[in-house]
């Protein structure tokens, strides 16, 4: 295990295993559902990712503008995603 290079490993294999290895009734009592990235993204992707991208999209394709417009409109849009909160009722149950 110590030589095993897990940067690689995607972290839904994680999720699959630990619901894999609990029993139905412990997860049923307890809640505990691991959530695809597709459906993950069925939720975020409308609520705001799609317009977040859109924006950044926009920002990258804009040929029409200098470097230094297009730097300041970068960190506006990072000043913009590090201001953003998130609330995940579930808590990783």
């Amino acid at each position: 295990m110590r030589e095993t290079n897990w940067s690689q490993t995607s972290p839904t294999i994680f999720g699959g295993v630990f619901e894999t290895i609990l029993n139905p009734e412990t997860r049923r009592s307890g809640g505990m559902h691991y959530s695809s990235p597709e459906n993950i993204h069925r939720v975020i992707d409308p609520l705001f990712l799609d317009d977040l991208t859109a924006k950044l999209t926009k920002i990258l394709d804009d040929h029409q503008v200098t470097e230094r417009t297009r730097l300041k409109r970068l960190r506006t849009f990072q000043e913009k995603l590090s201001s953003l909160h998130f609330f995940d009722p579930a808590c990783g149950s």
